[in-house]
């Protein structure tokens, strides 16, 4: 499952640097063409379960987590039996951050679709707990998304230095980290102001 998070809007803006270099890299004379990408029919649900039960494979999880929406009127939460089994028996850290697509997937469904405000909240509680654990067992993903977390003060307190401590621990370099923060902070306060002045929008259609 790919959410629109991805994981994160700071994860984003730390990804697209690096495909816009392997796009230099890779055509030096050219543009990147995007439409190009084609995604192949989603593999056997049963055989791809049956691969991961037995090998263990981490790109098979991956897989699963790509084509999880096609799968999804059938398999419903065997998702995350698969993310936690990879993370139990075969040690797979990274198997974390899945665990944490599906409960901020289940997050959605539950308050957006469902309209079940209390089991929401339980499942961002879930979400969480899949990071911090993740991140402990050395899941760089999850370390990022928990630097997000407390740079902008979203679920924990808002602390910068706890912050760092997970980019560091996220591999992100201190003065990679200060550039794109300075970039995210102005894209906030670009947006709430944008909310804040809507407030006194007198004459809105």
């Amino acid at each position: 499952m790919k959410t629109n998070n991805a994981h994160s809007i700071i994860a984003g803006l730390l990804i697209m640097p690096l495909c816009f270099a392997c796009c230099q890299t890779n055509h030096k004379n050219t543009e990147c063409d995007t439409n190009e990408i084609t995604i192949p029919p989603a593999p056997d649900i049963t055989q791809l379960r049956e691969s991961i039960r037995q090998t263990g494979d981490s790109l098979l999880l991956s897989q699963y987590s790509m084509y999880y929406r096609e799968y999804y009127p059938i398999d419903k939460d065997s998702f995350l039996y698969y993310s936690k089994l990879m993370a139990e028996k075969f040690n797979y850290s990274d198997a974390y951050i899945f665990m944490f697509d599906y409960w901020a997937n289940k997050y959605n469904e539950e308050k957006q679709i469902m309209g079940h405000h209390e089991n929401a909240l339980a499942c961002v509680d879930s979400a969480m707990r899949c990071l911090f654990e993740g991140s402990a067992r050395g899941s760089k993903d999850c370390s990022l998304e928990l630097a997000y977390l407390y740079d902008m003060g979203i679920y924990v307190t808002k602390d910068t230095l706890l912050s760092n401590m997970y980019y560091e621990k996220a591999g992100i370099s201190k003065s990679f980290i200060k550039e794109k923060r300075l970039v995210h902070e102005k894209k906030v306060r670009e947006k709430m102001i944008d909310i804040y002045m809507s407030g006194y929008w007198i004459t809105r259609p």
